[in-house]
C-alpha cells in the first residue's frame, strides 16, 4: 500500500469515527445564508438565534446603541462584526470596531458595547456551550 492509500484510508477511518460519535441537532444540518436574517422594528438589541447544538449557540445580533457592561460565568463569547461600527470594551480594554472585525471574550471578562455608526452593527454571536440565555451577568441594571 503506498503513502496515499494510507492517508485516505486514515481520513476516511477519521470521518466515520466522528459521524458515529457525534450527534448533530436538526437546526445545524444546513447552511444559513446572513441576508435571510431581518430585525424587523426594534429599540435597541435585537437577537435571533441561528443554530444551537450542545457544544455551541449561533445568534445573529443587531445593535442600534449599547449593550451595558456584563459577563458570563460559564461561556466564551466569539463576536465577527458584519456592519455598522463602535467601540467595544473587553476587561478594560476599548477598541473600535468595523465589519471584518472578529473577537473573542472569555468566560468571566466583563464586556460592553456602544454603537458609533448611523446603522445598527450587526454581529454574528457564538456562545460556547451551548448558551440558554441564563448566563448574562450585568454590571449595573440594564
Amino acid at each position: 500500500m503506498n503513502k496515499i492509500s494510507l492517508v485516505v484510508l486514515f481520513l476516511g477511518s477519521l470521518n466515520l469515527a466522528f459521524a458515529q460519535t457525534h450527534e448533530w441537532k436538526s437546526d445545524t444540518n444546513k447552511v444559513y445564508h446572513l441576508n435571510d436574517f431581518h430585525p424587523g422594528e426594534f429599540e435597541n438589541v435585537k437577537v435571533e438565534k441561528i443554530c444551537t447544538q450542545e457544544e455551541a449557540t449561533s445568534f445573529v445580533i443587531w445593535v442600534k446603541d449599547n449593550v451595558p457592561a456584563h459577563y458570563h460565568k460559564h461561556h466564551n463569547e466569539t463576536l465577527n462584526f458584519l456592519e455598522g461600527e463602535g467601540v467595544f470594551t473587553v476587561g478594560g480594554v476599548k477598541h473600535e470596531v468595523k465589519p471584518g472585525d472578529f473577537i473573542t471574550i472569555p468566560k468571566t471578562v466583563v464586556h460592553e458595547f456602544k454603537t458609533t455608526s448611523k446603522i445598527p452593527v450587526k454581529v454574528i454571536s457564538i456562545q460556547a456551550p451551548e448558551f440558554l440565555g441564563k448566563d448574562r451577568i450585568w454590571i449595573k441594571s440594564p
